[in-house]
């Protein structure tokens, strides 16, 4: 298991992932999102967090997608 998780920190940090079989990497465009029930103003206020707006759902989305 320790495994997977240094593999998906090294994709997050790098935006890339090499496909299974393959030597060369493929550069990825996304963000990513986390949760917690903790609250977040001061955190915030102190600079040990940042606040971040949140996109609407289906964003990138085109008409002929969502259908």
């Amino acid at each position: 298991m320790c495994r997977e998780i240094v593999m998906l920190l090294r994709m997050l940090e790098d935006n890339a992932v090499t496909r299974i079989g393959s030597a060369m990497s493929v550069k990825l465009d996304f963000g990513s999102a986390s949760a917690t029930n903790e609250s977040l103003q001061q955190p915030v206020r102190d600079g040990t967090s940042r606040a971040v707006p949140m996109l609407p759902a289906g964003r990138g989305q085109t008409e002929s997608s969502t259908r």
